[in-house]
């Protein structure tokens, strides 16, 4: 069980309720404006809390970035394709980059789609999907020596993965927060 410090707890509800303020405050003329965004291909959701010496991030994406379909594994191709991706996400590097840092992962949790065999540590917790909807829930813990000094995150998933088009990414920098939409071209997310 991890413990988290009240400082820690009280930023990310901070998180929480700001954004869900600000997006009422600045879509409240768009009717089909949900507070949960839908489950839309190439698109992801990634939140970032960056306290004392812990880095915590956390994905949602629609299966289909990762993979490219987004059903039951059938061919022999998808298969192996499943264990590539579940593989490659064992290791946060793959999803973001923190230039200059001496970081360690702590703690990874990785909701898989298809009820994919353990691997590695049991990190992979399988789930029940639909066959038209099935999403990746990625946390990562990370441990970083210097942590005052990061000024930037490059997010890795546009090398790596081909299904992503754009990342939601909202961010908590001890004090400062901010939100910015990662794409191919703008994959730098400035932290100071």
């Amino acid at each position: 069980m991890i413990y988290y410090p009240i400082k820690k707890i009280i930023i990310t509800l901070f998180v929480f309720f700001s954004t869900a303020v600000y997006a009422n405050d600045h879509d409240h003329d768009n009717s089909e404006h949900k507070q949960h965004e839908p489950h839309v291909h190439g698109k992801a959701e990634m939140n970032i809390l960056i306290d004392e010496k812990t880095f915590i991030f956390e994905l949602n994406s629609p299966t289909l970035n990762f993979l490219g379909f987004e059903h039951e594994p059938e061919t022999n191709e998808e298969k192996e394709t499943l264990k590539q991706v579940n593989k490659m996400l064992l290791d946060y590097k793959n999803v973001i980059s923190i230039p200059g840092m001496n970081c360690k992962e702590s703690q990874i949790e990785i909701s898989a789609p298809y009820g994919n065999d353990k691997e590695e540590h049991g990190h992979h917790h399988g789930e029940d999907h639909d066959d038209d909807h099935s999403e990746y829930y990625l946390f990562y813990s990370i441990t970083c020596e210097d942590i005052n000094n990061i000024e930037q995150i490059k997010i890795k998933l546009f090398d790596n993965f081909r299904g992503f088009e754009s990342v939601n990414v909202k961010w908590t920098y001890f004090t400062d927060a901010g939100s910015l939409e990662a794409t191919e071209k703008q994959k730098i997310v400035k932290l100071q």
